[in-house]
């Protein structure tokens, strides 16, 4: 009966278990096979002893009193056994949960320092570009700022008969020909010619002559050559 009970204990706690818990083989060791091999032996002995000498109602109290501590014990090393290896399982499962959760808080901190150092490249893009558009800005408004009403007086005003030569050419801002009775101001620096108010027109927005980008008047290039030095 005890060894059916013993086959039967190690069937459940599995070996598996049994060789990878140190709890587990120390009971094993400690308590399961002295007590199997002791009162194993203890039994072998009585049965020889009961099958040599008549058997009393004594011996039969003693024999059922040595086998009723025996299942008792093997029960309880059974139940200790069930309990270590629940609290085994319990402790992995813990741990592997802890595992995971530790994981997940990794990757969030890992995402979040990602998504911080995004939103700084961003902010460091955006602050160049925004940099870059205004000296743009301020640049384009430089060369938006054209000449003044009194500073358009200064470029004289002639008739395109004055200048042969420009007869057969056609004015660069608006693309018309000249003729003979039109009339047209003569740049100071570049000499290059254009209907009077294509021109101002153009100069009212621009310092520099349409075509060669040089300043239209000697004065403009003065103050260009200062703002240089």
């Amino acid at each position: 009966m005890a060894y059916i009970l013993a086959i039967r204990t190690l069937e459940l706690i599995k070996i598996d278990s049994l060789l990878k818990d140190k709890r587990l083989q120390l009971l094993f060791i400690g308590v399961f096979l002295p007590s199997f091999t002791l009162w194993l032996a203890l039994g072998v002995i009585w049965w020889i002893d009961a099958i040599k000498s008549d058997c009393n109602a004594n011996d039969s109290f003693a024999f059922f009193g040595v086998l009723f501590i025996s299942i008792l014990r093997f029960v309880l090393f059974f139940v200790i056994v069930v309990f270590l290896i629940k609290d085994r399982r319990f402790l992995k499962k813990y741990h592997d949960l802890n595992e995971g959760e530790l994981h997940d808080s990794v990757e969030n901190i890992n995402m979040e320092r990602l998504h911080r150092d995004l939103r700084r490249a961003l902010d460091f893009e955006s602050m160049e570009v925004n940099s870059n558009d205004n000296d743009l800005d301020q640049q384009l408004l430089e060369r938006q700022k054209g000449l003044s009403r009194d500073k358009l007086k200064q470029i004289p005003v002639i008739r395109a008969s004055e200048r042969p030569l420009i007869l057969n050419q056609s004015c660069a801002v608006c693309l018309n020909d000249f003729s003979q009775r039109d009339k047209v101001k003569e740049l100071n620096l570049c000499k290059h010619c254009f209907h009077e108010r294509c021109i101002d027109s153009w100069l009212r927005r621009a310092r520099e002559c349409p075509l060669c980008k040089r300043s239209a008047i000697a004065d403009e290039l003065l103050l260009a050559r200062d703002g240089a030095n």
